[in-house]
């Protein structure tokens, strides 16, 4: 990273979308508002017209407000709709029970920013306590402790984990954004596409672990399904799964589920063993599947997909148009 003292903090929108999130809702905007971050910070709630007291509760701790309705709601049109209200530098992205773990989590996940080549840094997600010991292990795989800075140079072969990201708890520069909106033709993964977006205009992206939040959610085995069709779905369309210049997400796959059923193996847990397997073999199955959504009849892709599942309107998610390489 250069030299970055007396570099001023960048002013922040902390973009947090809502719906129905209480009592959780209002413990994370108390920790947002408990951070120690030097600069300039406002949050942003956009609301999905909450039937609790999400909206009342974010009146009092947000700067700004408003609401849509429940089927306006889009990961990607929502988020660029945050940005296009935006006029700050950074646009950070929280989810509505991704709590911060200490009062230093805006300034850690900022503080790469300080160094112009940066675009997008993302953080540590920590599995609450209560979560399995499959689940546990899968997230600190997918959040490590151990810094990462990535950057595509030309000619090199490059792996699904050089594109990961979470807009869970994650921030990119608004002229970025500006410049590459959320891609609306996606049913999720949105943030894998700006990050890769970011990577490709020669910028830097920075996983900081120092930036923690508690965060996740367990899965049953027919919802990880559901989640690797949509993500099969959506990689499809952005034109990276089938993509020459990225490594097989099979053999990446493989990889993964080997080295957990190894871990639990060794420690004689073989019901978690067989547990990882079948979350790994249910992943592939919604990948291999999703992304030849396009041999699917809507009867099924509707039975497979948690979003299309939910669609009020099946032919924004599934037209012709959606399904080819974005613009």
């Amino acid at each position: 990273m250069s030299d970055t003292t007396g570099i001023p903090f960048p002013s922040i929108t902390i973009i947090f979308l809502t719906y129905n999130g209480m009592p959780l809702v209002e413990v994370v905007l108390k920790a947002i508002r408990q951070q120690t971050y030097a600069g300039k910070y406002e949050i942003l709630n956009i609301d999905s017209t909450s039937t609790d007291e999400t909206f009342r509760v974010c009146k009092e701790y947000c700067d700004r407000q408003t609401q849509i309705s429940p089927k306006e709601f889009h990961h990607a049109r929502t988020r660029n709709f945050g940005v296009s209200m935006s006029t700050s530098d950074i646009c950070v992205f929280l989810s509505q029970d991704a709590l911060p773990a200490d009062n230093n989590w805006l300034t850690r996940l900022i503080d790469p920013f300080l160094d112009f080549q940066v675009g997008a840094v993302y953080g540590r997600q920590e599995a609450p306590a209560s979560f399995g010991p499959q689940r546990q292990y899968s997230m600190s795989e997918v959040y490590p402790t151990t810094r990462q800075i990535r950057k595509f140079n030309p000619g090199e072969k490059r792996s699904l984990h050089d594109i990961r990201f979470s807009n869970a708890n994650g921030a990119v520069r608004r002229e970025l954004l500006v410049k590459f909106p959320f891609p609306e033709f996606v049913l999720l993964s949105e943030d894998v596409a700006a990050c890769h977006q970011v990577l490709k205009d020669g910028h830097t992206v920075v996983y900081e672990p120092a930036s923690r939040v508690i965060h996740g959610h367990e899965r049953s085995i027919k919802e990880e399904f559901g989640w690797a069709f949509d993500a099969g779905v959506s990689l499809k369309r952005l034109g990276i799964l089938g993509n020459p210049e990225f490594s097989s997400e099979t053999s990446y796959g493989i990889r993964k589920m080997a080295g957990e059923m190894a871990y639990f193996a060794k420690r004689g847990a073989l019901g978690t063993t067989m547990l990882s397997a079948g979350v790994y073999i249910a992943r592939w199955l919604g990948v291999q599947l999703g992304k030849r959504e396009r041999l699917l009849p809507t009867t099924v892709l509707r039975m497979m997909s948690p979003t299309l599942s939910r669609a009020h309107r099946l032919e924004e998610c599934v037209s012709p148009a959606s399904t080819l390489s974005p613009p």
